[in-house]
């Protein structure tokens, strides 16, 4: 009977065993593109980043100096860390609805900053204060704006690894790059050098470094970076945090097993993500430790989880086009139709020979034309996008649903390292634009919340576009080239509309001693006169209280602020929280009170004393009078008007209630 050909024949002469049986199985690893070398050559790698730091110049160009806003979030980001750096307790001393990562981190730049000083003796104060005042009118926000550009240079590294891991380098490249051109320097806070919310950006580089540690080899290397990653997004913004450790494990519980062991199987991941969340609980224990709990909910991280403000609710649901599905889903029909003709556009003809040169200078050519068409023509032709100062035609306003729709796809089937890397990915954009979700508006009247889901939101895009359609086309590469132009034409019409209302005439150098920025010559003069007020009036021990959030006159002058409260708008000092705002106002009795002219139309109510924290105002207005107002408004003019003022109130001399009790009691 002959031999089966599967199994062995018993007279066939036995094989010695081979040179690696008995030897430990060597750790699997990821094919080379997926997990690059650490030593690339040379050229390469500084072409690299020279084009992504061309493209960050360019985007800190258009909006410079134009990414501090005195009257909106810059201030807190400011003073928190000021407060945190003088010896003041988060959440107990000083309210603040995000993690302590942070804060802190951004307080102990602060601190070095401070060191720094001390052993150079650069940066003397310029007010006469207390030596702890001093010290804190002696600082500069360079530091912190140093602290946010490393933040965005690591977000960009790591955007890069997880989309040529995801796509290809080709692809990923274009992506960073662009991400580095919108984000930099984007308008109305988002501004990747000072955002409005540097917990953001801590979060997000937490949650990218754990999402493409991942991907490499199994190893102590590996879930240290995971949970490392995993825990500062987590003890940043504990939201993002959440949706990174959710996207890990789906992608652990898809995955296909490297190897028989299954080294990236359900209960590893499970154990990096423990590790991680672990390290998070006993960062927020720290935190916690000293605050009551009705705190920490009012007042805290936990505010946005369990109770939140209904005029909160309002803002994010119109921020997400939630609220009005009226403008939101035709923005989205026109952005869906613009993205198919686009796309039809980049793959006509799909002839099979390359395109020459001359074709590729006419469609750059063709994509100029068109740029300077909308920046200068499009006002006058009153389309729906048009105007120097509107947003981008929507190209990008679908992107958040793609994202999601091509995160689910990606689930269709086991993961392998590639598919992996896509999906975490895709949910990684679709989980940080839900912000956004039918809000995605991209130009000089993006907010803030537009900017932070941007980088994985263009990743997504290059890797559908150039590394999943493309190879399906009859021409590739000149799919891939139509597409890049025209990715970078719509970068440059982001550049000049932003640039052109940054650099417009109305704005003007304001320098002060904490630095330089540019603001409309209305706010630029107010602010220096009060500036300039302040300096020459303080004295040692004053405080100063800004209302409704202008902390930015606290940091600059030195001067603290008495109020746990960074900012006060709508929700803020509901449920009893504002009588104990009025009993510590009255408790410290601050030299200076300073109301800004910043109202609140996004919340619902408007104008603060009088739509919301009334109380607290009438207590300000019965123990103060107006010492200076500064800007063009008319002397009577409330929050809302149209025109800029700052006002500067000092305690009265003989309050009212003061004066009623020391005059003495006529006699008969």
């Amino acid at each position: 009977m002959p031999d089966r050909p599967d199994q062995p024949s018993e007279r066939a002469p036995r094989q010695p065993p081979p040179v690696s049986q008995g030897l430990p199985r060597p750790a699997p690893t990821l094919a080379p593109e997926l997990a690059p070398t650490f030593a690339p050559k040379l050229g390469p790698t500084l072409g690299k980043i020279a084009l992504v730091t061309a493209a960050a110049l360019a985007s800190l160009a258009a909006n410079w100096l134009r990414w501090i806003n005195p009257f909106v979030d810059s201030g807190r980001e400011m003073n928190v860390p000021a407060r945190l750096a003088a010896g003041e307790m988060l959440y107990r001393d000083v309210n603040f609805y995000y993690g302590p990562a942070g804060p802190w981190l951004q307080a102990l730049v602060l601190r070095l900053s401070d060191a720094g000083r001390r052993l150079t003796g650069v940066g003397r104060p310029r007010l006469r204060l207390s030596p702890d005042a001093a010290l804190a009118a002696g600082r500069s926000w360079l530091p912190l704006e140093i602290a946010c550009l490393a933040l965005a240079a690591a977000i960009l590294f790591l955007l890069y690894r997880l989309a040529a891991a995801a796509g290809g380098p080709g692809s990923a490249l274009a992506a960073t790059a662009l991400a580095a051109a919108f984000c930099l320097g984007a308008p109305h806070g988002g501004a990747f050098i000072f955002p409005y919310s540097a917990s953001s950006l801590y979060a997000l580089a937490g949650g990218l470094l754990a999402l493409v540690a991942s991907l490499r080899p199994p190893g102590w290397r590996r879930r240290l970076l995971v949970a490392g990653g995993l825990a500062l997004a987590l003890a940043a913004r504990a939201e993002i945090g959440a949706a990174v450790a959710l996207i890990l494990l789906v992608a652990a519980l898809r995955s296909r097993p490297a190897v028989p062991e299954g080294s990236r199987s359900a209960f590893a991941a499970v154990a990096d993500l423990a590790l991680g969340a672990g390290a998070a609980v006993a960062i927020y224990g720290a935190a916690f430790a000293g605050t009551s709990w009705h705190v920490l909910l009012t007042e805290g991280p936990l505010t946005h989880l369990l109770a939140m403000p209904p005029e909160w609710k309002n803002l994010y649901g119109t921020v997400s086009g939630l609220a009005r599905l009226d403008r939101s889903l035709p923005r989205l029909a026109w952005g869906l139709a613009l993205d198919v003709v686009l796309l039809l556009v980049c793959a006509w003809p799909a002839g099979a020979v390359r395109p020459r040169a001359l074709p590729r200078l006419a469609f750059c050519a063709a994509i100029a034309a068109g740029i300077a068409a909308f920046s200068f023509w499009g006002g006058r032709l009153q389309w729906p996008w048009a105007g120097l100062a509107g947003d981008l035609p929507p190209v990008l306003f679908p992107l958040p649903l793609v994202a999601a729709a091509a995160a689910l796809a990606a689930l269709r089937r086991p993961l392998d390292d590639r598919g992996r890397a896509r999906f975490l990915l895709f949910g990684l954009a679709a989980a940080l634009a839900c912000r956004v979700l039918l809000g995605c508006k991209i130009g000089p009247g993006m907010t803030a919340y537009g900017a932070l889901p941007l980088p994985p939101l263009l990743a997504t895009a290059g890797v559908l576009a150039g590394d999943l359609l493309a190879p399906r086309l009859r021409n590739p590469g000149g799919f891939r080239f139509r597409f890049l132009a025209l990715a970078v034409g719509v970068a440059g019409l982001f550049l000049i509309r932003v640039g052109a209302l940054a650099w417009g005439p109305h704005m003007v150098w304001l320098d002060t001693a904490a630095g330089s920025l540019r603001l409309p010559w209305k706010e630029a003069n107010a602010v220096a006169g009060t500036l300039d007020y302040l300096a020459g009036r303080a004295r040692p021990g004053d405080r100063l209280a800004c209302f409704p959030e202008a902390g930015f006159f606290n940091f600059v002058s030195g001067l603290p602020n008495p109020l746990r409260q960074e900012q006060i708008f709508p929700g803020i000092l509901d449920g009893g929280r504002e009588t104990e705002a009025i009993a510590r106002l009255l408790a410290t009795r601050p030299r200076f009170v300073l109301l800004a002219n910043r109202p609140t139309p996004e919340f619902g109510p408007r104008a603060f004393g009088e739509d919301y924290a009334a109380g607290l105002w009438s207590a300000v207005e019965d123990r103060y009078f107006i010492a200076a107002t500064f800007g063009n408004a008319a002397e009577g003019a409330g929050i809302g008007a149209r025109r800029f003022f700052i006002r500067v109130y000092e305690p009265d001399p003989a309050p009212a209630g003061q004066a009623a009790a020391s005059t003495p009691t006529p006699t008969r």
